[in-house]
């Protein structure tokens, strides 16, 4: 088996800037978030980073997400384009914009975004408007220096693309070789690996020893919050990433994750070339991570447990819940909500109608925890496994149940 993981890892030495003629156009539309306006439809832009898979996923509507986008045709009413992204009503805060891509289209189209509410955990709408693609600008092209290391071993594929954050000039060659060690760590068995074409992309992020003063005098001030300091300046860095301050009144373990300070410059950066799924490896040996539905995952590239960050932060980008139970977790659903829809955590203790029923053996069942120690009033919280990567405290790998979860949605973003 070793041998066929060490045949299956290819490292191609191929390099090219951003040109590349394999990418597809994609609208890319922002709708904006704050605590006083709420939703407002914002940048939309044009860009080179679709994928073949991505031209086939969104003609079929997201059964998950906390925050869906439909594109529909004006004239006739019927929905032609679907997006999702998210986990957690409270993701709006966290990103304060929410970003969905879209295959091009030539006549105005209404987009409708339905989000989650805070009590409730409904999905209603949020937001509602008339996009013209007329009013799409092109994105400014930026040096970007990109690699492939993996082909993928089936046609049908998906492109995994790992993003340099805050590797300074004279730092990229580490930054392909931790590039490389995240594709071998992903080769020792992950779900699904043989459909990734997996790519690095890097930009140097330039900045002075006083860049971060700012914002590490608003992460040290006292009630520091999304309300007081909405618009937050931006991370010098390539991506923008800092950690949140702005949510600390809502979660307390703020330092232990890293979001972006600016959406639109996260997704500038990324939208230089092609992905499916965005990782980002940051230059740091810190213990902080963070990742979400849809939307990317971010880790440091040289710390002891950047292993396991990388599966359980990929693991949130399929949607799986925290399995957990000694701390918290950003990734808030509503009290209210009858069934959490990530795959690995329910409400449910009846073992003939569990969401994971069919996989109920000994090793898997129905077990009290998870969600990151959350108490919802009234229930309990269930999960698949007693070890699973989902559960930093036990689990090395992934339970049966996840990998299942993973495998079907991996099936979902080719399109079928």
């Amino acid at each position: 088996m070793k041998f066929l993981m060490n045949c299956f890892f290819i490292f191609i030495a191929q390099s090219f800037f951003i040109q590349n003629l394999s990418a597809l156009e994609v609208y890319r539309v922002q709708v904006d978030w704050s605590p006083i306006s709420q939703f407002r439809l914002g940048s939309l832009i044009k860009e080179d980073s679709g994928t073949h898979a991505l031209y086939q996923r969104v003609l079929k509507e997201e059964p998950r997400g906390s925050f869906k986008a439909t594109l529909r045709d004006p004239l006739g009413g019927e929905p032609t384009q679907y997006a999702a992204i998210g986990t957690g009503y409270n993701y709006k805060e966290l990103v304060r914009s929410l970003t969905f891509r879209f295959r091009p289209f030539k006549n105005p189209h209404l987009l409708t975004v339905l989000g989650e509410n805070p009590r409730t955990g409904q999905l209603e709408v949020v937001a509602e408007q008339v996009v013209d693609p007329k009013k799409f600008v092109s994105l400014d092209v930026k040096p970007l220096i990109v690699k492939t290391l993996q082909k993928p071993l089936r046609q049908e594929s998906l492109i995994l693309t790992f993003y340099s954050e805050n590797y300074k000039l004279g730092r990229e060659e580490q930054f392909w070789v931790d590039a490389k060690k995240m594709t071998e760590w992903l080769n020792e068995g992950f779900p699904g690996i043989e459909n990734f074409e997996i790519r690095a992309a890097f930009s140097s992020s330039n900045y002075s020893e006083n860049a971060f003063d700012e914002l590490r005098d608003l992460l040290n001030s006292e009630g520091s919050s999304i309300e007081q300091n909405y618009f937050i300046p931006e991370s010098p860095t390539f991506l923008g990433f800092y950690f949140p301050y702005w949510i600390k009144n809502m979660f307390d373990r703020y330092y232990d994750i890293i979001y972006p300070t600016s959406e639109i410059k996260m997704r500038n950066g990324m939208g230089q070339t092609q992905y499916d799924y965005p990782i980002v490896i940051t230059d740091s040996k810190n213990r902080y991570a963070s990742a979400t539905f849809n939307a990317f995952a971010a880790l440091p590239s040289n710390n002891k447990e950047s292993k396991l960050m990388l599966l359980h932060e990929f693991g949130h980008y399929y949607g799986l819940q925290e399995e957990y139970s000694s701390t918290g977790t950003e990734l808030l659903i509503a009290p209210e909500m009858v069934e959490p829809w990530s795959q690995n955590i329910t409400f449910n203790s009846d073992e003939a109608t569990v969401k994971w029923k069919e996989l109920i053996k000994d090793d898997y069942g129905i077990f009290e925890g998870g969600y990151g120690g959350l108490q919802i009033p009234h229930k309990h919280t269930y999960i698949p496994s007693r070890s699973c990567a989902m559960n930093y405290q036990t689990g090395k790998d992934f339970c049966d149940v996840c990998k299942k979860a993973i495998l079907e949605k991996i099936d979902f973003d080719l399109g079928h």
